[in-house]
């Protein structure tokens, strides 16, 4: 089933290290749908990953409790196997392929803008770590959501 999203529901953001725009949206059952235009030129359609919320909570499952753990998206590096354990390679290794494992880039920034996830303030070699003061991260990422409009 096609979701009929208006581009108003779409918050904008800006990708932590090396600031690209992408646009997400968050629906009713905590799925995170984003949004990224390859090309500004080109007239096609913005690529569109969609996370579920099984997958996100997989993912905040996986992450370790008080240690930084690293964006791995590296498509390189996931294509050949080399890829260290990190959001990025738990993204491949749940179907993803390397253009959507991109996406972790901007899980990392939405979570990180919400206040869920630490970020160790690096352009290269960005880590998260789980913030201790948030247990639900789906209600606290609805709050953040909502907060845009």
């Amino acid at each position: 089933m096609q979701l009929m999203l208006s581009k108003r529901d779409f918050v904008r953001s800006n990708t932590l290290g090396r600031a690209k725009n992408f646009w997400w949206i968050l629906d009713d059952d905590c799925k995170i749908i984003v949004l990224r235009q390859f090309n500004m030129k080109s007239t096609k359609q913005p690529h569109e990953t969609i996370i579920s919320s099984d997958i996100i909570q997989h993912l905040i499952d996986l992450l370790p409790n008080d240690e930084w753990f690293p964006l791995a998206n590296n498509v390189e590096k996931l294509s050949n196997g080399t890829e260290v354990e990190g959001i990025g390679k738990i993204l491949y290794d749940q179907g993803f392929n390397t253009t959507d494992c991109q996406t972790a880039s901007h899980l990392g920034t939405i979570f990180y803008q919400a206040g869920i996830w630490l970020y160790n303030g690096k352009l290269n070699g960005i880590k998260f770590q789980k913030n201790p003061d948030v247990t639900e991260w789906c209600n606290h990422l609805r709050k953040y959501y909502t907060s845009h409009f």
